[in-house]
């Protein structure tokens, strides 16, 4: 019996050797599949957190373009009133030899409002909505190329792959 034991352990062709040279390796990682779902993982959040970032700023340039577009409309009224004030009160002084009453020089600023004449707040609030405007057009571009940029850089990672798909 103990001659089938060491039969067993020793090979029968004497010829037959498996040698093996150096190998190299860089950095091995044995954690197999989970290092694959830990990546997933971490770029989603990364994408997640970066998107957010995108909406709040979209958001922001949208809030800041519908303000500038109002503060705008405002100003441009104020002014116009200011201007159409200012024509009427010129039309009024062509009545002086017929007994019109001129009342004060016509000003084209208007009636004043808080002390300020209303075609110059008109004028102040329409340029601050302009600005406002241009702002908000910038934070909107800026936002569509920073995820064009990712999108293109980072692009979604591949689906967690089925057990037994790689031969696992």
């Amino acid at each position: 019996m103990g001659d089938e034991t060491s039969a067993l352990a020793r090979p029968t062709d004497p010829s037959a050797r498996f040698n093996i040279g150096e190998q190299h390796g860089g950095a091995i990682s044995n954690v197999a599949h989970d290092q694959h779902i830990s990546y997933v993982q971490h770029m989603t959040q990364q994408r997640e957190n970066f998107f957010r970032e995108i909406a709040a700023t979209r958001t922001k340039a949208r809030w800041l373009g519908w303000t500038g577009l109002l503060l705008f409309v405002v100003g441009f009224g104020l002014f116009a009133a200011g201007i159409m004030g200012f024509i009427k009160q010129t039309g009024d002084i062509g009545d002086i030899g017929n007994g019109g009453d001129v009342g004060g020089l016509p000003t084209p600023f208007g009636r004043d409002v808080a002390g300020i004449p209303s075609g110059l707040l008109g004028w102040a609030l329409a340029a601050l909505g302009v600005l406002l405007l241009v702002v908000a057009m910038v934070l909107h571009v800026v936002a569509t190329s920073r995820r064009k940029r990712f999108d293109r850089d980072l692009p979604v990672p591949p689906p967690w792959q089925a057990p037994g798909q790689w031969g696992g």
